[in-house]
Order: structure tokens, then sequence, then C-alpha cells
């Protein structure tokens, strides 16, 4: 056989490719479900401060009674945020996002459940892990998935946090009907 016939093929810049390509619908996609699980991360982020009022008055506590609910929420952060890159790496930062979104989302909608600060608490530590592990996955893979012209713009728009009247109350609102449940006046008996 002939060397010159056999032809190998050619290899492909798959990041200049990425760059210099059109952003497409599967990227854009990509980028919109990042932004989500950081907007789910902060609106998960104000729902204890809308709680704790209504909770000191059903259980009648104090206000720093929650101190350590609170801080077990960003011990959780910061600890997921420093192994978040670890999984990410082992694992992929598809399944690092997706398991970060799912830890904070069912501790967080376990609270609802909750009997005590003590309970609370736990489940804002793990609220916690899944939310540091979210942001910084979620805010990378925005950047493998955008072109360079556009990373910029895509990046900040993931992570900005905008502040509204109508994400407050929104957030308001949803507490207010977790804490008007019948199941959970029957709990808390």
């Amino acid at each position: 056989m002939n060397d010159s016939n056999l032809r190998l093929p050619a290899t492909v810049d798959i990041g200049r490719t990425l760059d210099d390509g059109p952003f497409v619908a599967f990227q854009r996609i990509v980028v919109f479900l990042a932004a989500l699980s950081i907007v789910m991360d902060g609106f998960d982020g104000q729902l204890i401060g809308f709680a704790i009022p209504s909770l000191i008055k059903e259980w009648g506590i104090t206000r720093n009674a929650f101190a350590p609910a609170v801080a077990a929420g960003l011990v959780g952060m910061g600890i997921g945020s420093a192994c978040a890159g670890l999984f990410a790496d082992r694992f992929g930062r598809r399944w690092a996002v997706i398991g970060s979104v799912l830890v904070f989302g069912v501790a967080t909608s376990s609270i609802a459940l909750s009997q005590g600060v003590g309970t609370i608490a736990i489940l804002r530590f793990f609220a916690g892990l899944g939310i540091g592990g979210a942001l910084p996955n979620s805010t990378t893979m925005t950047a493998e998935f955008t072109p360079a012209r556009r990373r910029t713009l895509a990046v900040t728009a993931t992570i900005a946090y905008i502040e509204s009247d109508k994400k407050h109350q929104f957030s308001s609102d949803i507490v207010q009907l977790t804490m008007a449940h019948p199941s959970r006046k029957e709990a808390t008996r």
C-alpha cells in the first residue's frame, strides 16, 4: 500500500471552532439553564429571610435562635464552592450543576417540614453545599459554551443578580403559602 494514499483526518481546534462559530440554539439553552440555576440559588437565599418572621411567631422563639441556621447555610456555601470544582473535574460540569441544584432544591423544600431550628440549620447547611456548587459551575459552563465575542456579556448576565420588588413579593408569597398549608399547621401542633 502506498503511504501517499493514506490520509489522516485534519485536526479540529474545538476552542477556535466555538469562538469563531455561531451562537446556536443548543448553546443558548445551556446558558439559559445555567442562569436559571443561579436564579433559583438566589431565590433559595431569599426564602429564609421571609420565613424567619413567620417562624418566630409560630414557634414563639427569638430572632437570635435562627443565627445557627443562617450561619450553617453560609458555611455550606463555602464548603460547596471549594469542593464543587473537584467534583466537576472528576464527573463533569453538567453533573456538578445537576447535583448542586438537586441538593439545594431538596434541602430547601424539606425546610417546610422541619420541626425546629436545629433541623433548619442542618438543611440550610446542605442547601448551602448545593448553592456553593451551583454558582461556580454554572458560570464556568456559560463561559465554556459561549463564543468569545459574547462570553463577557453571557457570563455577566448569568451571574447578575437584579433586585426587584416583584421577586421579593414572589418569595414572600411562596413563604406565606407554605406557612399557611394545612399539613404544616398539623405538623407543628
